[in-house]
């Protein structure tokens, strides 16, 4: 029996990875927050700071906004102008659907990106057909 990675099976489908869904999923929630009124407390957890108190040494603990502006360089979104873009919804949430990492990588080793249903069927038909993919029982 011949082991296929988890990468491999994603690459055969054509399915974005789960990094690539949970991307998707912050920056819409990031996008929603944006176009929040400021009176909403989730609106003013994200601007917030401590009045008081300290971090410990070492290194500090990762903010919600380093997240955030991690996803958008990772997404190649200019980190110094999308609030404004992500006033506008609809664009907003094209952008996030539009470009994933994976799509990025195929774009770099020139490699076709799956983007029909059917092709997808069509590669993992041909993919299970020559090279099939055995479960092993639990």
């Amino acid at each position: 029996m011949d082991k296929v990675t988890n990468k491999e099976i994603l690459e055969r489908t054509g399915l974005p990875s789960m990094e690539d869904l949970l991307i998707r999923k912050n920056l819409r929630w990031t996008g929603h927050l944006m176009r929040m009124s400021p009176d909403r407390l989730p609106k003013q957890i994200l601007y917030s700071q401590l009045s008081s108190g300290y971090r410990k040494r070492g290194r500090p603990c990762l903010l919600f906004k380093d997240t955030i502006k991690s996803n958008l360089k990772l997404r190649d979104i200019k980190t110094d102008s999308w609030t404004s873009l992500s006033q506008q919804r609809d664009k907003w949430r094209a952008i996030v659907k539009s470009l994933s990492h994976r799509d990025r990588q195929h774009d770099v080793d020139d490699e076709p990106c799956i983007t029909t249903y059917s092709h997808v069927h069509q590669i993992t038909k041909n993919a299970t057909a020559n090279n099939p993919i055995h479960f092993l029982p639990m």
